[in-house]
C-alpha cells in the first residue's frame, strides 16, 4: 500500500470543541441554552445576520451569586460583574454591576 492510499483514508479535523455541558437558564421569562466549557465559561450559539454563519457569543463565568433574582456573571479575572436581561430585540444584554466589599 502506498503513502497516497493511506492519506486518502483521512481528512483533517475541524477545530470544533464539543460542548462540555449545556445549561438552560430562564431570563425575563425567555429560556436560553448556554454552552458551558470545562473551565466554566458560558456561551450561546448565535447566527450572524451578515454571513448566516453560526458563532459563539461569550457571556462570562457564573459566580453562583444573584442580583435581584438573576444570576451574576464575571470575567475570567473577576474584575467586572454583570447580570443578563433580554432587550427589545429578544437578545441578551449585559447590565454591569459594581461590587461592594
Amino acid at each position: 500500500m502506498t503513502v497516497q492510499a493511506y492519506s486518502q483514508s483521512f481528512v483533517e479535523s475541524k477545530k470544533e470543541k464539543v460542548p462540555d455541558e449545556w445549561v438552560t437558564i430562564t431570563i425575563d421569562n425567555v429560556r436560553f441554552d448556554f454552552w458551558v466549557t470545562e473551565n466554566g465559561a458560558f456561551y450561546i450559539e448565535k447566527v450572524s445576520k451578515e454571513t448566516g454563519k453560526p458563532y459563539r457569543a461569550y457571556y462570562g463565568y457564573n459566580t453562583a451569586l444573584y442580583y435581584e433574582g438573576r444570576p451574576v456573571f464575571t470575567n475570567k479575572d473577576k474584575t467586572q460583574y454583570w447580570y443578563l436581561t433580554v432587550n427589545k430585540n429578544g437578545n441578551l444584554s449585559k447590565k454591569y454591576l459594581t461590587k461592594i466589599d
